[in-house]
């Protein structure tokens, strides 16, 4: 899965740029369709988010970080929430029980490795 940021999407003189979270070969991917489609890009940085195995994040799959990630960035968890399960699935292509599910479960395993510390 590819996440695209649209919320932070900038557009100047008439270049856009845009952040995106996934895999390398899912990136390597949309470059490879870009450079195809003969459009022009420049990458500014690319940065491996890799997390220690102490880190409370690795518990969760890789779907579920990112999800959750990109939850907590759009204000799905500030209160009052700026950013609805729908809202999220709109910005993400994906059906809202899919988003719904994929936080549920990452939740769980969060609080799960907390009260546990394992």
């Amino acid at each position: 899965m590819l996440i695209v940021d649209a919320a932070r999407a900038q557009v100047r003189n008439g270049q856009i740029k845009i952040g995106f979270v996934g895999e390398a070969k899912e990136i390597r991917r949309l470059f490879r369709r870009l450079k195809q489609s003969g459009i022009a890009y420049r990458i500014d940085a690319l940065i491996d988010a890799k997390f220690a195995p102490d880190y409370p994040l690795s518990v969760l799959t890789e779907k579920q970080r990112r999800i959750l990630l990109f939850a907590y960035e759009h204000g799905y968890y500030d209160v009052p929430r700026k950013k609805t399960s729908e809202d999220l699935s709109l910005m993400l292509a994906l059906d809202k029980s899919t988003i719904v599910e994929h936080l549920r479960k990452a939740e769980k395993r969060l609080l799960a490795h907390i009260i546990t510390n394992k």
